[in-house]
Parts: C-alpha cells; sequence; structure tokens
C-alpha cells in the first residue's frame, strides 16, 4: 500500500502504525473498525465510570455527548478526552475523561453549567472552547482540564447558535 504523504505515523511505542483507513472489517462493541483497530468499552451515558484502580466516578457520565477532543496533560504523557453534553435548561456542561500515559481511565471530571453545548475545538494552548447551541443566546466557553480555568469566551459582543 502506498501512503500519500509518506510512511505512517509513528506512536508513542515507535511501532508503525498498522490500520488501513476505510477498511471496515472489524466487529467491536457494536462499531465496525478499520483493519488493525482496536477498542475498549469506557463507560456509558448516565453510567458511573469504573477507573483502573477498581473505584468509580462519584458522578454519572454525562448525557447526550457530543463535539470533543482529546487534550494531553502537561506533565505526565496521559491525557484528557473531553466533550460536551448538549442537555437542555442549564443541564449541559463539559465532561473529561482523564487517561495516564498508559492508557488507563483515573479519573472523570465536570465543568461548566450551561445549555445545549454541541460544537467546540481544541485551542493550540491544550484548551477546549465549548459553544452552546442555544438559540441567539449561546456563548462560548474556554475549559481548561488540568488547572479546572473556565472562562466564558468574547467570540461576539452577542449570543449565538453555535452548531458544529
Amino acid at each position: 500500500t502506498k501512503f500519500p504523504m509518506g510512511s505512517p505515523t509513528k506512536g508513542p511505542t515507535d511501532v508503525a502504525a498498522t490500520y488501513v483507513p476505510g477498511d471496515l472489517t472489524v466487529p467491536c462493541e457494536g462499531l465496525t473498525l478499520s483493519t488493525g483497530l482496536a477498542c475498549r468499552m469506557l463507560t456509558m451515558r448516565g453510567s458511573k465510570i469504573q477507573f483502573e484502580d477498581g473505584t468509580e466516578s462519584s458522578v454519572n457520565m454525562h448525557q447526550r455527548p457530543d463535539g470533543a477532543a482529546v487534550i494531553p496533560h502537561p506533565t505526565d504523557g496521559g491525557w484528557y478526552y473531553l466533550s460536551n453534553s448538549e442537555m437542555n435548561n442549564d443541564q449541559g456542561l463539559v465532561g473529561s475523561l482523564r487517561f495516564n500515559s498508559d492508557g488507563h481511565l483515573i479519573d472523570y471530571q465536570t465543568h461548566l453549567t450551561t445549555s445545549r453545548n454541541c460544537g467546540g475545538g481544541r485551542t493550540p494552548w491544550n484548551t477546549w472552547v465549548s459553544c452552546e447551541e442555544n438559540s441567539n443566546n449561546g456563548v462560548c466557553w474556554e475549559v481548561d482540564p488540568y488547572t479546572e480555568f473556565e472562562q466564558e469566551t468574547l467570540v461576539t459582543d452577542i449570543g449565538g447558535n453555535y452548531e458544529s
């Protein structure tokens, strides 16, 4: 197989990637994955999250997960998986699953109290911008899962309906 941009990307183990994008042949947890990939079920919406050490989260995984990104932990080689919750009436939020450098799930935190968090994106400085899809009243929020910093961003001077 020829790769349009050179060799496959190497991961943290320095082993070349072995999957073939679009070659959907591997069934896993109700999904069909490309050859060379695997999956594991981490949690389900509305359920407690089981951690590697045998404990569980104090809160349930958020409902209606939507826009998401992976953000590296700044000091230990682990990472965060952040995703929005597109719930109405100030029940929306951002949830962050925390993984250590071995890929073990070790924590779950929630951030913000908002409505209908839909789109968003990772910033170049490794924070998450979460945007509300809330008629003309939606705003965007910046969240840092490492420091737990949260603030409304000034994308515009009026609210919006931020969909991605």
